[in-house]
């Protein structure tokens, strides 16, 4: 049996100014463009508290997790009324797996997480990047609470590794994109507003193959019906079947070398004005390990076809459209780690498949913005 707990307290603050200058010809200055000039200030404070408790047996495991989070955020612009929103919750986890043999392994889990707005979904100031298409946030966005629940099996022959697993997942207060018309200044307007919620149920499976000593395939598939309630913002409910697939490979080379090639596709998904285009991508990175594995470089190669990009087809009472934007996705990063002490690989692997569904949530919403 093992206990643990924690506090964990963040503060943030942020500014965003932007100055805006018009070239008056008649004198031959610049003049400050007031309508396009905005100083916007946000901050944001965390509480939080949690604590776990866990059994690791022969052949039954348990980890019961709750943590407490008391969320504040406090943002204005200048010369503007200033908005504050305050977000307690409670934020449950179980995990539980019985090991019939050391082949083949049954589990069931529960979590539930938030997504908190960014702070250029709630800046109520427009982005006038692209004149005619501003993008303006929404200083009333709450934030988005996933709840999953999955039951999956882990059964190993040989150099394979199955991984089948059932899920349904639903979301209070999903983030959705909308599109209006401003008839006055001829302009189209894209900010964000809470559905009521969404769901999604299905399977995915993940098989780990290792043909050589040093060469490990990873490859994932999943396949699951989507259904949006934005009966709220006037919309259907609408549903979809989706799916998803990834694969990675890595090699392990000679002198602490490791060569890494992923790629992943995901079709389209709903939203309450329509429906977006499927995107995809490969990336490639090289791993090479220093000081007897303490100091790892990297260098990464993101998005090397430049094959991300965000499309979508929607119609509303004001307009049918489709719009297309490309992102700077395509970069080379550089980067170096060291290792302090020893690695708790239970607490690594957590935080991986945390890390890999807030990744997926941060994608999903720069994608739609």
């Amino acid at each position: 049996m093992k206990v643990e707990a924690g506090i964990k307290v963040m503060f943030l603050q942020t500014e965003n100014v932007l100055d805006s200058w018009l070239y008056d010809f008649n004198n031959q200055v610049y003049r400050i463009d007031t309508i396009r000039t905005s100083a916007f200030y946000y901050d944001e404070n965390s509480y939080a508290g949690y604590s776990t408790i866990s059994y690791a047996g022969e052949k039954i495991g348990i980890m019961i997790g709750l943590r407490y989070e008391y969320f504040v955020n406090h943002f204005h612009l200048s010369n503007q009324p200033s908005y504050s929103n305050t977000f307690p919750a409670f934020f449950p986890t179980i995990h539980t797996s019985y090991k019939f043999n050391e082949n083949n392994e049954l589990t069931l889990n529960y979590t539930r997480r938030v997504n908190r707005p960014r702070s250029m979904m709630i800046n109520p100031f427009p982005d006038y990047t692209d004149p005619k298409n501003l993008r303006i946030g929404n200083p009333h966005l709450r934030p988005e609470y996933i709840n999953s629940f999955e039951m999956g099996y882990n059964y190993r022959v040989g150099k394979w590794n199955f991984q089948p697993t059932l899920f349904y997942r639903y979301t209070d207060n999903m983030f959705s994109r909308l599109v209006t018309v401003d008839t006055i200044r001829q302009v189209t307007v894209i900010s964000f507003e809470n559905s009521r919620k969404s769901s999604s149920w299905g399977s995915e499976l993940s098989i780990t193959y290792q043909p050589l000593r040093f060469w490990f395939i990873n490859a994932g598939l999943s396949v699951y019906q989507m259904e949006l309630n934005s009966s709220n913002l006037n919309n259907a409910v609408k549903q979809k079947l989706g799916y998803n697939g990834k694969i990675m490979s890595n090699t392990m080379l000679p002198g602490g070398f490791a060569i890494q090639l992923s790629a992943f596709y995901r079709s389209p998904f709903i939203t309450p004005q329509g429906e977006s285009d499927p995107f995809y991508a490969i990336n490639m990175g090289i791993r090479k390990d220093f000081l007897k594995g303490k100091l790892t470089g990297t260098l990464a190669f993101n998005d090397v076809f430049r094959t991300m990009h965000f499309g979508m087809k929607m119609s509303s009472d004001q307009q049918i459209g489709q719009m297309y934007r490309q992102f700077d996705s395509q970069a080379i990063a550089v980067g170096l780690t060291y290792k302090f002490g020893q690695n708790n690989s239970n607490r690594k692997q957590s935080q991986k498949n945390k890390n890999n569904n807030e990744s997926m949530d941060e994608m999903n919403t720069e994608m739609m913005y």
